[in-house]
């Protein structure tokens, strides 16, 4: 870069010195604007032979060499530059703005147990513990990301992504596995995006509401004293705004910093009301990161449950507000399942009493009906279908830059860790301007706005029509993810990219470790020094850990209770086993009509297995079931894999290993579409068979080729490991539909 400078610097130089000397040559002649004054002339006359002999040696200067030697000026130039420093970090930068996840599965050098196993691999995919207690496991299979959490974004990734479909790469620029606002899934995602909701944005606010609480309490005296100083002192220099938005900036950039000015402390410990410890809600402290503090058999089984719970006790709360539990007669009247019923009591109750206050009449009241009609013909069902089928994108998308914002602040590899910058990028212009704005000028400011939004239309509509007119897209432009946000995932987004590198490695992630009711809990190991509490050792002690006495309490309680459930179990247990003798009839009547030929009836076989007939193989090996006929699946290894579906055992130690003969080979990179099945086509019979059974109920992969025809695999023990591999196995980028 230096020696281009100089060279360019150079080349500017001689061409200026030829120019000058041009221009006295033209004078001594004579220039255009005539001849030059006597004493003038005279002058330059006196110096032509040396301007001769100056122009001569600007000739001889080749255009090729350099006006001086390359030597220490140079060097000296190349040392004080900054413009390859400079180049360097804006690449980064805008490779993080483009960041495509194949481009980083492939990219990123990884320094967890994938690499170390790639080295071993000798290009064959190797099962680096499938089906494997979590202890024989490598920790940490990706650097920078414990196996504990891995698994959790993925067991998060296996409920929320279960149909995607191919798209270009120019519809899907940067980052794959964007929603695609489909109607057909919007009930069940609506529920998905409700519990992403509550993992996100609900735990993270109560976070916040409990810092605020620890600030107000004054029980972290030293803190609270700190932070009260800041702010009045800032109050009286007339520099909360620039305060507030440094102490943002701050702790976007630096995890110390937000450690530092905001010690975390386990959720269920503090009480959001005082600020101060409390006994956490499940009666000692299982969980850092639960609301309840339960405890749980594997890393983020307990927020997960109580995202569930919080969902079911939403929906029932709506269900009662809008009195879906009421079974009333139709009385005739006309608006009778058109009003909320609600609304329909609280007319009745005011016909029952007469009229309101404020009505003009006490009876004939010729405006009641007209009125009622106006005001609910808007919340007829067929315009609350509507809204309910875009209730749930809003909520995904509203959930989906929760998780892109918290990603720029804690970004995992191998996404870049200097995303936060463009956060930071925008504020620090705010941070400048609010040393020099004043209170009166943001006053005057927000006044215009308002008489700008009151009074404006003449100019605003037209504008506005020029906008869509000249830039159709700007919408979308403007759209944070695809300039502040671009580049950054969400979590479905990071987790497929995790998964690639898996791939990538020829090492796939294993399956996600799941947990048995006779399995431990488990042991959290918290230092009380690490519990930044104003309380005493012994009360911290004493809010962890479960004491003696209420764990007789407890035992006692539940004995108690005993006999008062006693009848209610028994009557589950005749519906549960009525309901499972109904199950396994319909499976024989399958098995009937599946030899008869009903296509829908063969892929009801082999749903509910004996725990014996179980096989978990992978990586590569999958048992599975096509029409109802038992068999495998195989996943082919080279640079094009295909996915083989074959009635032999694929597996190396086989005798069919080498002539397996395949019924179905579909190449990975031309799928179309994948969709995690239930393992019956009807939803009420996959609950009653899953809530009747103590068996697994085994799944169903659905996978689109690309000819177009949809191949249905049924009975897979894997179904989630299937399909995780298909996706990030291949080069398509994915629509979530």
């Amino acid at each position: 870069m230096a020696r281009e400078f100089c060279a360019v610097i150079g080349l500017s130089i001689k061409y200026l010195m030829r120019e000058l000397a041009l221009l006295l040559l033209e004078l001594v002649q004579g220039g255009p604007n005539g001849p030059i004054s006597a004493p003038v002339m005279g002058s330059v006359r006196q110096n032509h032979a040396v301007f001769k002999r100056f122009e001569d040696s600007l000739a001889a200067i080749a255009d090729d060499q350099p006006l001086h030697p390359i030597g220490t000026a140079q060097q000296t130039l190349a040392n004080l530059n900054p413009i390859p420093a400079i180049r360097e970090k804006s690449d980064i930068i805008t490779k993080s703005f483009i960041a495509d996840s194949h481009d980083l599965a492939h990219g990123f050098e990884i320094e967890g147990a994938l690499q170390v196993h790639d080295e071993q691999t000798n290009g064959g995919v190797k099962d680096i513990g499938w089906h494997k207690p979590n202890v024989e496991i490598p920790d940490p299979l990706i650097d920078g990301i414990t196996n504990g959490h891995l698994f959790t974004m993925i067991r998060r990734f296996n409920k929320d992504v279960f149909a995607v479909q191919a798209v270009s790469p120019s519809v899907a620029r940067g980052l794959d596995l964007n929603d695609a606002w489909s109607d057909e899934y919007s009930t069940d995602k609506l529920t998905l995006h409700l519990q992403r909701l509550y993992l996100s944005i609900v735990l993270g606010l109560a976070s916040f509401g409990k810092q605020v609480s620890r600030l107000r309490s004054w029980k972290e005296t030293g803190r609270t004293s700190a932070f009260c100083a800041m702010y009045f002192l800032a109050w009286i220099l007339g520099l909360l705004t620039p305060l507030t938005l440094g102490i943002v900036m701050l702790t976007i950039s630096s995890e110390t910093a937000r450690d530092t000015l905001f010690p975390p402390a386990p959720r269920a410990l503090v009480n959001i009301n005082t600020g101060g410890l409390q006994e956490p809600a499940s009666g000692h402290l299982g969980t850092l990161d639960s609301l309840t503090g339960a405890p749980e058999k594997q890393e983020g089984e307990a927020i997960e449950e109580e995202a569930a719970n919080f969902v079911r006790n939403i929906r029932h709360l709506v269900q009662r507000a809008v009195g879906m539990h009421e079974k009333e007669e139709n009385d005739g009247d006309p608006l009778e399942g058109k009003v909320p019923k609600p609304i329909r009591k609280g007319v009745k109750a005011i016909k029952a009493k007469g009229t309101t206050d404020g009505h003009a009449t006490e009876e004939d009241d010729q405006t009641q009906k007209p009125m009622e009609k106006d005001l609910w013909s808007k919340a007829n069902p067929e315009k609350l279908v509507g809204v309910m089928k875009i209730a749930p994108h809003i909520v995904g998308e509203i959930v989906d830059y929760w998780e892109r914002f918290a990603n720029v602040i804690s970004p995992a590899p191998p996404f870049s860790k200097l995303a936060f910058m463009r956060i930071n990028a925008v504020l620090l212009p705010l941070f400048l301007c609010s040393f020099f704005i004043s209170s009166y000028m943001v006053y005057k400011g927000t006044g215009f706005v308002i008489g700008l939004g009151i009074f404006g239309d003449p100019v605003l509509t037209p504008a506005l029509q020029w906008l869509n007119q000249k830039y159709p897209n700007w919408v979308e432009l403007i759209d944070p993810k695809n300039n502040l946000l671009c580049g950054v995932p969400t979590n479905s987004q990071l987790t497929l990219t995790l998964l690639r590198i898996g791939e990538v490695h020829k090492t796939p992630i294993p399956p996600v470790p799941t947990s048995r009711p006779d399995d431990a809990d488990q042991q959290q190991a918290i230092d009380l020094g690490d519990v930044p509490l104003a309380a005493s050792p012994a009360a911290k002690l004493s809010a962890i850990q479960e004491s003696p006495t209420d764990k007789t309490e407890a035992n006692a309680e539940e004995r108690k209770a005993e006999p008062k459930h006693k009848r209610l179990s028994k009557i589950t247990r005749i519906f549960k086993g009525n309901t499972k003798a109904v199950v396994e009839s319909k499976l024989s009547i399958d098995h009937v009509r599946a030899k008869a030929g009903s296509d829908k009836a063969k892929g009801h076989l082999g749903v509910l297995p004996k725990p014996k007939n179980l096989v978990y193989a992978g990586p590569s090996h999958l048992k599975a079931r096509l029409d109802g006929k038992q068999g495998w699946l195989y996943i082919t290894e080279g640079a094009r894999p295909v996915l083989l579906y074959t009635t032999k055992d694929p597996r190396p130690n086989s005798k069919d290993a080498g002539n397996l003969e395949p019924l179905v080979a579909i190449e990975v990179e031309g799928i179309k579409q994948l969709k995690r099945a239930t393992a019956f086509v009807g939803k009420p019979a996959e609950m009653a068979a899953d809530w009747s059974s103590d068996k697994e109920l085994l799944g169903s992969v659905e996978v689109e080729d690309g000819n177009g025809k949809m191949w249905r695999f049924t009975a897979l023990p894997e179904r989630d490991e299937l399909f995780n591999r298909l996706i990030a196995l291949g080069g398509q980028k994915w629509l979530n539909l």
